[in-house]
């Protein structure tokens, strides 16, 4: 297939760096900004939880069933390479799941959006830091493709060292651009305001791929810097910005998944910046369509290679694909739900089935943790 003149489609390939460093960070910092900081607060024990154990457990379970399965096929995997599979497929799209949860009617305030909402969010950190931790350590695993247990130790430390790293330089530039927000807010106009915000975005984000760290993780962090202490909407009388139109009706617009409910309040002692009117409108706004532009732009161009001759299509593999990360999803959600049940359960949180009218443990579990104002 010819998309211009003296060009061929095989002649294409999948460009990670233009996926990583252009297409993705307009996604997670939307998803970051736009989340409650409230309700994620409320609930940050449980969504941990899925997004941090549970991407590990997705990971192995993908992992381990497409290292076992691929045994019966002609390409055997080791068993890195499989749990380098089970890392880059356990990532969760935070815009598809924020449009799929806004379609069914839920709201930033129900159980279900946060957890999954929230859990999406990290997860992307999460699987992309362990993707990458795996992919250094491909290079030494030994001569018959077995993994040592220095090599896993090696792994689990490279993890660690790489989100505390990660973690830091966001918090770093953080306070660097609350700075200048606070030494310059009399001279910015809306427009520079609004475009100082996303440049200070992105440069954790860049800092940290430098030092080969998670500009994910760095991503997400800074993304609630700014919701926190820079771009936290005001309260309004009856909860709408001047000039803001929920029904279309207005020079603004609040897209599907955005909020503009006040953020939580900033740590004790430190203070909250406050920009000017017309920028903290548009901030989100502008944030929302890069997002949604981003997405429309990895989807056309990932379906562009499945019309390309350049990759070989095995059907075994693609079919133990699926089901690996069906069934992996599926054990981990299964899991992890069980675990925080008894995480409840054990600090003395009622799960009994009477407390909420209903008989599922999903609907307990629901019930203390929207209750619970003081996990940890």
């Amino acid at each position: 297939a010819h998309l211009m003149p003296n060009s061929n489609i095989d002649d294409m390939s999948f460009d990670s760096d233009l996926f990583m460093s252009v297409l993705l960070p307009p996604i997670i910092f939307d998803a970051a900004l736009s989340v409650s900081k409230t309700q994620f607060k409320r609930r940050r024990a449980a969504i941990a939880c899925f997004a941090i154990l549970g991407t590990l457990v997705s990971t192995g379970v993908t992992g381990a069933i497409v290292y076992s399965a691929s045994h019966f096929t002609e390409e055997a995997f080791p068993v890195l390479d499989s749990l380098v599979f089970g890392a880059l497929i356990s990532s969760i799209d935070p815009v598809a799941i924020l449009s799929i949860l806004s379609s069914l009617g839920l709201t930033q305030g129900d159980t279900v959006y946060i957890l999954v909402l929230g859990e999406s969010l990290l997860n992307d950190g999460v699987a992309v830091t362990v993707f990458k931790t795996l992919v250094g350590r491909l290079d030494g695993q030994t001569n018959d493709g077995s993994t040592s247990v220095s090599e896993v130790l090696g792994i689990i430390a490279d993890f660690i060292i790489n989100m505390v790293g990660s973690v830091s330089i966001a918090l770093v530039c953080g306070i660097l651009s609350w700075l200048f927000f606070y030494f310059s807010k009399k001279t910015l106009t809306p427009a520079m305001e609004v475009g100082s915000v996303f440049i200070w975005a992105l440069v954790p984000f860049y800092v940290s791929e430098a030092f080969n760290w998670s500009g994910i993780v760095s991503l997400v962090v800074m993304g609630c810097f700014v919701d926190i202490y820079i771009a936290s909407p005001k309260e309004y009388k009856g909860g709408v910005p001047p000039g803001v139109a929920a029904e279309g009706t207005g020079d603004y617009v609040i897209m599907e998944g955005q909020s503009i409910a006040p953020s939580i309040t900033p740590i004790r002692g430190t203070k909250r910046m406050r920009l000017s009117q017309e920028a903290e409108k548009h901030v989100r706004f502008f944030a929302h369509v890069t997002a949604q532009l981003a997405e429309n732009a990895i989807f056309a161009y990932l379906g562009l290679f499945l019309f390309s001759s350049k990759y070989d299509w095995d059907p075994a593999l693609i079919s133990i694909g699926i089901l690996s990360c069906l069934a992996s999803r599926a054990i981990m959600v299964v899991v992890m739900s069980q675990f925080i049940i008894l995480i409840y359960k054990m600090r003395g949180y009622s799960s009994k089935p009477e407390a909420s009218g209903r008989d599922s443990p999903t609907s307990a579990l629901n019930e203390s943790i929207a209750n619970d104002d003081d996990a940890v």
